[in-house]
């Protein structure tokens, strides 16, 4: 049985820190002409206290070695050299269990074990130094099917617990159908790569962290929020989403709620988190991109028709708008965004009452201006009131307090 000794593994791991298992997989648990090596109850205890102890060490090892590097290259050399090799062990290991005979028990439980052990390194890399790996790298075979039916094996255990076998919901469907596709297919059919599995990895490891029973219909779904903060770009997916808001939008019975609802979504959306790094197509537009574009386009359709609609007949006709002359506009000292923070303030707080925010934008609006712009968009103003930034929030604040501080002094 193998075991190591301090003196043994300072040696080795100074110049192959994989080599305890490498033995371990490569001469142990390799049968020779079909003989399988006799293990006790005593040595296979013993082997697999080793095997933990030497997990823990390479973890450290891993991290020291890391950490004892300033150059980046040199950094991405070291990781991706320790993943690579203990895919390789991992795929020696596939091997072996293909020809392990089910009655040797003390065998399978040491081939098993091994396994799991070399997992939860992999996954160790792949979650504290994923920006250091070569993700475009082309995937092992065996590595994949490895990951196949850990994936089949997820999607069942969610479909059981959830019962999601018969969902009505489309993106649900649409999900299973899309990972079972993965979990099927071959690298003859099309390229896998280390982004492909890592990232259909992360992706289960959150579908089953979420509560599914959370939906209540009205805002993103538990999985929606899963699949915007994982980059889910899939156009189907995001064909799916938008109808879901349009479904919604023609619930409304006015334009000026539907606009309502759409603002609400959007900002909703907004405030979802994101992965900067994960992203399930890197040959498309990022789910952010492709969803934004289209908000955007849907308010000012929506903005637009509000317009149109206050006008008399006889301005419809003639498609003509009365402009305010820029000597009846009042000059405001803040930027577009300041000023739309505060309007917006102003509606959602009540101190400006009307119908809608839109009639609060579109009443005040055209009849202001900046130092830097005379023609005011009131849609535009609007729509920067949902996504403002720090610094325009703390000029407006800074604004009001100053405010404050006057009337105090009256």
């Amino acid at each position: 049985m193998i075991t190591t000794t301090n003196t043994a593994s300072e040696t080795y791991t100074a110049h192959y820190p994989l080599q305890w298992l490498d033995v371990l997989v490569s001469s142990f648990l390799i049968p020779i002409r079909g003989d399988y090596p006799d293990i006790t109850t005593e040595k296979l205890e013993e082997t697999l206290n080793n095997i933990s102890q030497e997990e823990e060490k390479l973890q450290l090892l891993i991290k020291g070695t890391v950490f004892s590097f300033h150059s980046k290259r040199k950094i991405e050399l070291s990781v991706r050299r320790y993943h690579s090799q203990l895919i390789n062990l991992l795929n020696h290991c596939q091997e072996n269990g293909n020809t392990t005979p089910v009655s040797n028990i003390a065998y399978s439980r040491l081939l098993e074990e091994t396994i799991s052990c070399i997992e939860r390194l992999i996954a160790f890399i792949e979650g504290r130094f994923y920006q250091y790996l070569d993700t475009d790298e082309p995937c092992p075979a065996p590595y994949l099917e490895l990951t196949q039916k850990e994936v089949l094996k997820t999607l069942e255990a969610l479909k059981d617990n959830h019962d999601l076998s018969q969902s009505e919901k489309p993106v649900t469907n649409l999900l299973i159908k899309q990972l079972n596709r993965f979990a099927r297919v071959t690298r003859k059919i099309c390229r896998i790569t280390i982004r492909d599995i890592l990232y259909r990895k992360e992706l289960l490891l959150r579908l089953q962290a979420i509560s599914w029973n959370e939906d209540n219909g009205e805002s993103f779904s538990p999985m929606d929020e899963v699949l915007i903060y994982m980059n889910y770009n899939s156009k189907q997916y995001i064909r799916l989403l938008t109808l879901w808001i349009t479904e919604k939008l023609e619930a409304c019975e006015t334009t000026e709620q539907r606009l309502d609802k759409l603002l609400f979504y959007y900002k909703a959306f907004n405030q979802l988190q994101r992965n900067p790094v994960h992203i399930l197509n890197p040959k498309y537009h990022r789910l952010d991109t492709v969803l934004s574009t289209w908000f955007r386009e849907e308010i000012n359709y929506y903005e637009k028709k509000i317009s149109l609609s206050s006008l008399p007949n006889t301005a419809k006709i003639k498609v003509k708008k009365t402009a305010v002359q820029v000597s009846e506009k009042v000059l405001c000292m803040l930027s577009v965004d300041q000023t739309a923070l505060i309007l917006r303030a102003a509606d959602e707080t009540r101190l400006l009452k009307a119908k809608s925010m839109n009639q609060v934008f579109r009443t005040v609006v055209p009849y202001l201006s900046t130092p830097n712009r005379e023609e005011l968009s009131y849609g535009s103003l609007r729509s920067k009131s949902y996504h403002p930034e720090e610094k325009d929030k703390q000029q407006a604040i800074a604004a009001l307090q100053k405010m404050i501080q006057k009337i105090k002094d009256y």
